[in-house]
């Protein structure tokens, strides 16, 4: 099952958790009640990281095993196997937000704006999210939290320690207004694939689990 739901900033006290938001049993809760700035959760992401990140959806999480920045590093080792993100912004299960920031931003990897396609998203020093800057100017985010806000699994399936997300939103502006706070991005310089392959169509593509 797909989780979508919409976030709002974290603590500083508590490092890759998720934090409250919007939910309800209406007919625009998949845009969280917006439907002006959000539209319909279908991902545009270029077509291997789309099918990483689907692939991953739902999973649950648990700190040290499988939160932010963990669940970010696998998931774009699945869609780019030579990947050598662990190395560029130090090892996931090893370090935290902030100490992927501090690595990324001592070799000026970091940026204010997005860039077309995969972007690790750095959301001051307590979090780290993947998103899409996608053709259309459309942004999909995706990550792993200790508090989804559309909390059907963690009803239907006893994911009480929360789990892995998508937020669709109309703009990188849209993205950037919403409460995330300080936002900062690694481009994964994989845009050029939205020509070579098109966007990500899930019934089109899977990547098996290893």
């Amino acid at each position: 099952m797909v989780a979508i739901a919409e976030k709002r900033p974290l603590s500083a006290v508590e490092p890759c958790f998720g934090v409250d938001g919007v939910d309800g049993l209406n007919w625009y809760v998949y845009v969280n009640n917006n439907p002006l700035n959000r539209i319909d959760p279908t991902g545009l992401w270029t077509q291997k990281m789309g099918a990483a990140v689907y692939n991953n959806l739902g999973q649950v999480y648990v700190y040290g095993y499988n939160d932010c920045d963990i669940w970010v590093e696998k998931t774009e080792k699945k869609a780019n196997p030579s990947s050598t993100l662990s190395e560029t912004w130090g090892p996931a299960a090893s370090n935290k937000a902030e100490h992927h920031k501090a690595n990324l931003d001592k070799k000026d990897l970091l940026s204010e704006d997005m860039s077309l396609g995969t972007n690790i998203v750095v959301q001051g020093d307590v979090h780290v999210m993947l998103a899409s800057l996608n053709p259309d100017g459309s942004v999909d985010v995706a990550h792993s939290t200790s508090n989804p806000v559309n909390d059907e699994m963690m009803d239907e399936k006893g994911f009480s320690n929360g789990y892995s997300e998508v937020i669709k939103y109309k703009s990188e502006k849209e993205f950037k207004k919403d409460g995330w706070g300080d936002l900062q991005f690694y481009g994964l310089g994989d845009g050029g694939d939205f020509n070579d392959g098109g966007v990500y169509n899930p019934e089109e593509i899977v990547i098996e689990d290893e």
